[in-house]
């Protein structure tokens, strides 16, 4: 429960050490969350057990002044606790100075030459809009294509509830020129090379297990490894968190149809054919994956299976689901890019799901 008792009243008791976690704010978040959504619960209980110590006055005839004032005192003193945090750091890596000519930096949607590159008066214009942090001056940027930027300034907006987005920080993205981010695109690449095979045939698949060894093989690769430090049929694409390597690839609530109150809910994929039987790869030529740097509307889709992805996942990979990365690409194109579609690398294997233009 969140009453005003929860927010220390002491400046000196609310002040976190030098060693506070992202882990410890995300805790501070919750509590201010819990405050924003618990508060008038706890308003209305605390007027209620007045009521009854009040003969004859019922909780509606309080006057409504108080609880507008408690509101406001409640939620002035969340915001100090988050203040008294300070500012956290957000490194960059220095990618814009290194590579002067934007190789390295996110320019999908903007124009680019005949090389993929993006011209850096053009790319100036880009930072200077979102540095203004307004619709408008975005508006007036030149694109390369028709497909708009996806809502760019998403990283200006302020958070109501928890703590504010600025102050969760995560470290620097590897640098374009190292070994890690080459690692990285190792994995990226074998992802396309498996992208039909089942999900749970990774830990029998010949190619499965070439692309576990040669990932193995890479001191700077970060992904997960077993016991032993090896990338396994277990490991193989999974990722960093807690609970990533826990139970099959994919979660269940993405394979299985729920009941929402008296609404039952299929958890159905239009997806694209397999190769196999009759399937497209996409952006495997140059001039494909330049049209789509630019901002060029991908093409539908035109092998799209009949039926409809749904089926509840099962030990053996012969039912229909969300099952392989082909499929997982396709079920998350409306939604986002791919988050190797900013490299102005022409893909021979990598791009094989057709990433809508995202920011």
């Amino acid at each position: 429960m969140v009453t005003r008792h929860s927010f220390p009243s002491s400046p000196k008791a609310r002040s976190l050490n030098p060693g506070t976690t992202r882990r410890d704010l995300l805790k501070i978040g919750g509590v201010m969350a819990a405050a924003s959504g618990a508060a008038p619960l706890l308003r209305f209980d605390a007027q209620a057990s007045a009521a009854e110590n009040s003969p004859g006055q019922k909780v509606v005839d309080r006057a409504p002044d108080n609880r507008l004032a408690e509101s406001y005192d409640l939620r002035v003193d969340a915001a100090k606790l988050e203040l008294e945090q300070g500012a956290v750091p957000h490194p960059a890596n220095r990618d814009e100075a290194q590579f002067p000519n934007g190789i390295a930096n996110f320019t999908k949607g903007l124009p680019h030459d005949q090389f993929g590159e993006t011209d850096l008066r053009i790319y100036q214009d880009y930072l200077t809009a979102l540095g203004a942090g307004s619709q408008a001056a975005l508006d007036a940027l030149v694109l390369g294509g028709k497909v708009p930027l996806t809502n760019p300034l998403a990283g200006l907006a302020f958070d109501l509830e928890g703590a504010d987005s600025h102050q969760l920080a995560i470290p620097a993205a590897p640098s374009f020129s190292s070994a890690q981010r080459a690692a990285e695109t190792v994995e990226v690449y074998w992802q396309a090379v498996l992208r039909d095979l089942p999900f749970a045939q990774y830990l029998t698949d010949p190619t499965a297990q070439l692309a576990a060894a040669e990932l193995s093989a890479l001191w700077a690769f970060t992904g997960p490894r077993d016991s032993q430090g090896k990338v396994t049929g277990a490991t193989l694409f999974r990722g960093f968190t807690p609970g990533d390597l826990i139970g099959p690839y994919v979660s269940q609530l993405l394979l299985k149809p729920f009941s929402y109150g008296a609404v039952v809910i299929g958890a159905g994929y239009k997806t694209e054919l397999p190769l196999s039987q009759g399937g497209s790869d996409y952006l495997i030529t140059f001039a494909d994956w330049l049209s789509c740097q630019n901002g060029t509307a991908p093409a539908a889709v035109v092998h799209p299976d009949p039926t409809p992805v749904s089926r509840v996942w099962a030990a053996t990979s012969a039912c229909t689901c969300t099952r392989t990365r082909r499929t997982k690409h396709t079920s998350m194109r409306p939604r986002c890019s791919l988050p190797w579609a900013h490299l102005s690398i022409p893909p021979t294997l990598t791009k094989r799901a057709r990433p809508k233009q995202g920011s």
